[in-house]
């Protein structure tokens, strides 16, 4: 997967949490999930922008190009 595309998975991940669509761990019939704690997503998703972002040339272009 490419980073965007693991970007996309985080966003749609903390979108269900913030919902109420999502748990981040919860037990049933002795059996238990701990999902990855919301502050943690938020940093996952920054490192992954941030790569995104790197990999793209960032946000910097130029009104006119440069005449030689």
């Amino acid at each position: 997967m490419t980073a965007q595309e693991h970007l996309d998975q985080i966003d749609a991940v903390i979108a269900k949490r913030l919902r109420g669509d999502s748990y981040e761990s919860y037990s049933e019939a002795e059996e238990s999930f701990s999902g990855t704690p919301l502050l943690d997503l938020y940093t996952i998703r920054d490192k992954l922008r941030a790569e995104v972002t790197a990999g793209s040339g960032g946000n910097f272009s130029l009104l006119e190009p440069f005449s030689s």
